[in-house]
C-alpha cells in the first residue's frame, strides 16, 4: 500500500511501491527497474531529473533516472520511469527489500490520477554477456548470481530480463484526488 493511502497531493510523494524477494534457496540482485506511469489528467509530474528518486528506507539510491516522455507536460499522460542503480541491489536470500518511486507532484486537481506498475516487457527469455546488454525490453533486470558467486559483477553473463518472474506485471497503484 502506499503510504499517503493513495490521496494524490502536491509536493513530492511516494508513487509506487514494491517489494523484491528472493527466494530461501538464494539471493539475487538487480540492476534495471521500469516503472509504467499513467495519468488521467495534467497533473505535473517531475518537472526536473532531480524529482524523481528511488528510496531504500528512507534514503535515496543512487543512480540514474530517466523518463519515456515528458510527464511534466500536462498533455503527456502515459511513459515509463527507468531506474538504474550505480552499484548493483542486492537482496539476501530468503529476505526481501521494499522500494519507493518518489517524484515531485504540482497541478494536481479534483478527479485526477496517477496509476503505476511495472510490466511484463519481455515475451522470451533472453540472457546476456552483462547487465547493460539484457535484451527484449525488460522492465527489470536481475541475476542469481550463478556464473560465478565470487566473482560476480555486472559484467558477468548471469543477467536475465523479466521473461516469467513471478507477480510481473505488478498490480497498479493508483493516487487520485
Amino acid at each position: 500500500a502506499l503510504p499517503n493511502t493513495g490521496t494524490l497531493v502536491n509536493g513530492d510523494q511516494v508513487i509506487a511501491k514494491v517489494n523484491i524477494a528472493a527466494d530461501a534457496a538464494g539471493g539475487i540482485d538487480w540492476s534495471k527497474i521500469v516503472f509504467t506511469v499513467n495519468k488521467t489528467g495534467p497533473v505535473i509530474l517531475g518537472a526536473v531529473a532531480s524529482d524523481w528518486k528511488l528510496k531504500l528506507d528512507g534514503t535515496e539510491i543512487t543512480g540514474s533516472i530517466s523518463t519515456s516522455s515528458n510527464l511534466a507536460l500536462a498533455a503527456t499522460l502515459t511513459g515509463t520511469v527507468t531506474f538504474i542503480p550505480s552499484a548493483i541491489q542486492q537482496i539476501g536470500a530468503g529476505s526481501s527489500k521494499t522500494y519507493e518511486l518518489w517524484t515531485s507532484i504540482s497541478g494536481a486537481a479534483t478527479d485526477e490520477s496517477v496509476t503505476t506498475k511495472i510490466a511484463s516487457g519481455a515475451t522470451a527469455h533472453a540472457q546476456s554477456t552483462a547487465s547493460s546488454s539484457v535484451a527484449g525490453s525488460p522492465s527489470f533486470v536481475w541475476s542469481d548470481a550463478s556464473y560465478n558467486t565470487t566473482a560476480h559483477s555486472a559484467t558477468t553473463p548471469d543477467w536475465n530480463n523479466d521473461w516469467l518472474i513471478k507477480n510481473l506485471p505488478t498490480n497498479s497503484q493508483t493516487s487520485s484526488l
